[in-house]
């Protein structure tokens, strides 16, 4: 893997819709979740609680940080930013905490300014282990194969910025 360009790195991959899906509750439960998708912690990272259930992708653990589009059905227009886990011992760069990241910025600028995601370096805890959220920021996209799921199956595409 390697970046899109030095101003703006963006892996993109695309991978089954199932993978993707937002699912629909039925009384209290959540049914046909992908796994992608349930693996979203943006809210749970800002409150400096577990993330939720990471997601394998290439060998490596995962966790949602966006999730965008429009409707009820997977299309190329719905798209999931998500960051690898590292574990923290592994972690050869600077750690910090979501909130201390937040508060280190000036009114005018902003956490997106970081060169490599506005969450990378950013410790979360899942279960007992500590890990670090390191970018540059996957995007997952809808693919061509609805029945491919796993990583072998999928391709990684790299596209510029605009």
């Amino acid at each position: 893997m390697s970046t899109v360009s030095s101003t703006e790195n963006r892996l993109i991959f695309l991978v089954s819709p199932s993978r993707l899906a937002w699912g629909e509750y039925v009384g209290d439960r959540k049914i046909g979740e992908g796994d992608m998708s349930a693996s979203y912690s943006a809210d749970r990272i800002a409150e400096n609680k577990p993330i939720r259930q990471p997601f394998t992708w290439q060998g490596s653990l995962w966790s949602c940080v966006s999730m965008s589009g429009r409707g009820l059905t997977i299309t190329r227009e719905h798209e999931l930013t998500a960051y690898r886990l590292i574990p923290l011992a592994l972690f050869s760069g600077e750690a910090t905490t979501y909130t201390a990241r937040a508060a280190c910025y000036e009114p005018a600028e902003t956490m997106r300014d970081h060169p490599l995601g506005s969450y990378h370096g950013v410790i979360v805890k899942h279960g007992k282990n500590s890990f670090v959220l390191s970018g540059p920021p996957g995007i997952f996209m809808a693919g061509d194969d609805p029945k491919g799921t796993d990583d072998q199956t999928s391709a990684a595409v790299q596209l510029g910025l605009f």
